[in-house]
């Protein structure tokens, strides 16, 4: 592991840059060690002199300056006052320790991809990803540092009135530039890529990344999910029904048969009452075997129904699961991570979603074409109430004779096991196909299709600096005594300000993900 000193020996040959106010750089050189962070730099101050004797030991051979030593760190807020020397002294490691390297290697060409876009390519020192981290986390952490996140995530990723939906993984800091450009490291060289320390890596980046990982997609396919599950049941709950009428037909048919046999006989049914009549039974005896396609396309729904899901669930696990190590070395050796937003593409529902959307607009069709069956079975309802709605209690024409009073007990009876057998069982189905109907218009993709974005956004972050700094001022302190002279130099200092100055560090990446449907 390279020391510090060594990450910084690019940096330290680095031409420097025009600073604002006094030149930091010296400022802080002359500062000497152990001044800020531990203030543990002494120096002599004078307290006075004593005569040098000579060896008679009484006369005056010379004198020599007496000193006590103090704590420069005193000199500094005493020059500074007790409160902006103190605030100096706190923040002096990130000032005088950091501030000078990153105001280099922020505007040197070497480290423009790490600044600018997060470099991840075969060209990407990760010596120079190591200074730049070090160098970033000394500032931040003891430095106010200004960003355009919320500008960026409103200008470009979720501004007003977008009909997208964005969601945001876990953004690309230093920290995970730096692990993750030494795990690729290895990578330039296919023979000796760590594939499970790619895995590995993305196991936690994913698990971090909670809008994604649990977020509105998420959500959504949870959604879809208790959807479809519904759906299913609904769908079972139609075939049920379906097969139910189907049976009671028979019974119905069967009736019908036996008052032709036992009352339709000689001319009793060449009315033209009984033959309209007898003619709208078969005609609604046919409507309704004809709903026997419902059982059949009942069945294909419910084939439908395991491939569905399994979509569902693979477009989730897309999003919460990391994929498996060939699969992230293929994205390493097929060139998707160039930047640090590139990271976006270890969620493998990025490039699975679109051909899931549309494997499921596929896998509805059987569905779908269902819920069209509550046309035909309204239609043999309305046909079923017509014949219903004939009053032959009281039907003159039916009651003349015995024969067509034969033929009038069996049209009722006729009636009676119509509406017992099939009205509310056909008026059941109608309402259990358009709740099929309802049910599947909440998916989107029922007749919308999915506008599905991958990309990534980045920010800029910097510091704006205005110090009150301690600048050294030798003073000399004279002692004569008896025509001999001594002195004493020793540090103060005086309040100099530097700035203002902006300083970039290093931009971060939002990766995200936007999706929306549409016609």
């Amino acid at each position: 592991m390279p020391s510090f000193s060594q990450l910084l020996l690019p940096v330290l040959l680095l031409a420097p840059t025009a600073l604002a106010g006094v030149d930091l750089q010296e400022t802080c050189d002359n500062l000497g060690v152990g001044v800020y962070s531990s203030c543990s730099a002494t120096y002599d101050h004078p307290t006075g002199y004593k005569r040098k004797l000579c060896n008679d030991g009484v006369s005056t051979c010379g004198i020599i300056a007496t000193t006590e030593k103090r704590w420069t760190c005193d000199q500094v807020r005493a020059g500074l006052g007790q409160a902006e020397g103190q605030k100096f002294l706190d923040k002096g490691d990130a000032i005088c320790g950091c501030l000078p390297a990153l105001k280099k290697i922020s505007v040197h060409d070497s480290f423009a991809g790490i600044f600018k876009r997060g470099d991840i390519t075969s060209s990407t020192s990760p010596v120079l990803v190591d200074a730049a981290h070090h160098i970033d986390r000394c500032v931040t952490d003891d430095i106010i540092v200004g960003d355009g996140r919320s500008n960026i995530i409103a200008k470009e990723i979720s501004p007003p009135g977008s009909p997208y939906t964005a969601i945001r993984a876990k953004e690309g800091d230093m920290d995970v530039y730096k692990k993750f450009i030494h795990i690729l490291e290895s990578c330039w060289k296919p023979e000796d890529c760590d594939r499970q320390a790619i895995a590995d890596f993305f196991s936690q980046y994913i698990q971090a990344s909670d809008e994604i990982s649990a977020g509105p997609l998420v959500r959504m396919l949870n959604d879809w999910i208790a959807l479809f599950n519904d759906i299913n049941v609904k769908v079972t709950a139609i075939k049920s029904t379906a097969n139910g009428i189907k049976t009671r037909l028979k019974t119905v048919s069967s009736k019908v048969s036996a008052v032709k046999k036992n009352a339709c006989k000689g001319t009793a049914c060449k009315g033209k009452t009984a033959a309209t009549f007898l003619t709208q039974v078969s005609n609604t005896l046919a409507a309704v075997k004809h709903l026997e396609g419902v059982i059949t396309q009942a069945t294909k729904a419910e084939a439908a129904h395991s491939g569905n899901m399994d979509l569902i669930y693979l477009a989730r696990s897309g999003c919460q699961i990391r994929p498996e190590p060939d699969y992230l070395y293929a994205l390493v050796k097929n060139f998707y991570f160039n930047k640090l937003g590139d990271l976006i593409y270890g969620f493998e529902v990025t490039s699975t979603m679109p051909d899931i959307a549309n494997s499921l607009k596929t896998g509805i069709v059987p569905i779908g074409s269902l819920t069209k069956w509550s046309t035909h079975s309204t239609a043999a309802s309305k046909k079923i109430d017509v014949i219903l709605g004939k009053n032959f209690k009281n039907h003159k024409e039916l009651s003349k004779t015995a024969a067509l009073r034969k033929v009038r007990d069996g049209f009722i009876s006729i009636q009676a096991s119509a509406k017992k057998e099939l009205r509310d069982p056909l008026i059941k189905l109608t309402t259990q196909l358009k709740a099929l109907d309802t049910a599947l218009s909440k998916f989107p993709l029922r007749k919308k299709k999915l506008d599905w974005l991958v990309g990534s956004s980045s920010y800029v972050r910097w510091t704006a600096n205005l110090y009150n700094m301690p600048c050294l001022n030798t003073l000399r302190q004279t002692y004569n005594y008896d025509g001999y002279s001594t002195y004493v130099d020793y540090p103060s200092y005086q309040s100099c300000e530097y700035g203002p100055d902006l300083i970039y560090l290093p931009n971060q990446h939002i990766p995200w993900l936007k999706y929306r449907f549409i016609d």
